[in-house]
């Protein structure tokens, strides 16, 4: 274990001569200037991919909603035909067989003397 724990302080202290030089100085800006870099990456892809699910979840309730208004729109169509046919229904039911009939001129003298 001592030589272990030796060799980790000689690379720490190795380490430590290096960061204090220029191009160990140099090393660790460019190696914090790309971890920069990625993490902006990073965060871009991020922000792209929770603006695409706050577009596409706006979309899908749009869709839902247009759903909604067309199936009502359609129910209160049918419901107003619905009403029609019965109201014609209740109307024919009342009105006499001789005045259902279209009756042209002329018909009435050929029902008189018995032609068809």
């Amino acid at each position: 274990q001592a030589k272990v724990f030796q060799g980790t302080m000689m690379l720490i202290s190795v380490v430590g001569v290096l960061l204090r030089t220029e191009m160990g100085l140099a090393a660790a800006h460019k190696i914090y200037a790309a971890a920069c870099a990625f993490a902006t990456a990073v965060q871009n892809a991020l922000n792209i991919s929770y603006a695409t699910f706050l577009a596409l979840t706006g979309v899908g309730i749009a869709v839902i909603a247009a759903a909604a208004v067309a199936m009502y729109a359609f129910a209160s169509s049918m419901d107003t035909a619905t009403s029609s046919v019965q109201n014609f229904n209740s109307a024919s039911a009342e009105t006499p067989a001789r005045v259902k009939g279209i009756v042209r001129t002329g018909d009435a003298e050929l029902l008189r003397r018995g032609v068809e």
